[in-house]
């Protein structure tokens, strides 16, 4: 993923529609993802400036609002929520990763309203959020500094999807 307008996050969203439904259902409001569920991603930077974030999204409603576990090249991880426009953003947590580096496995582990942050398959956070407790999309991003003049580049790789008991 290649940011490409630097005004911006680049998104890449993920939606499943099951057999019985449409194309069209999967940009409806229709929840077909279960309650509970585990998400990852490998995210391996490439080029970035030093504000360059890569974040990962569940909860999303209708490709806007959402919960995000985002990590930054350089070492902090931030939880959050926006609103169900993305005009208003709550950031509820955040940290130092263990270690800089240029490839980390981020994932979540998705409940209703618990979810769990794991960083390397390390635990970082366990989260009570009852913003949203359902998903129509799972997305990824990539962001940074809006006046940078590097071009942000990262690689997702190993992305892996569980629904839970």
């Amino acid at each position: 993923m290649t940011r490409k307008d630097k005004q911006y996050g680049d998104w890449e969203w993920f939606t499943f529609v099951p057999d019985k439904l449409t194309t069209q259902d999967a940009f409806s409001g229709y929840n077909y993802f279960p309650h509970h569920y585990r998400v990852q991603v490998k995210t391996t930077i490439i080029a970035s400036s030093p504000d360059t974030c890569v974040a990962l999204a569940v909860h999303v409603q209708d490709f806007e609002g959402r919960q995000n576990f985002d990590i930054c090249v350089d070492g902090n991880w931030y939880y959050g929520h926006c609103d169900t426009q993305c005009k208003t953003w709550t950031q509820m947590d955040s940290g130092q990763l263990p270690s800089v580096k240029t490839s980390h496995l981020i994932s979540m582990d998705v409940s209703a309203n618990i979810i769990v942050l794991s960083i390397d398959n390390k635990p970082v956070a366990s989260e009570h959020d009852s913003m949203y407790e359902t998903t129509n999309q799972l997305g990824f991003s990539l962001y940074g500094n809006e006046d940078t003049k590097e071009v942000n580049t990262v690689l997702l790789s190993d992305f892996s999807y569980q629904p839970e008991p």
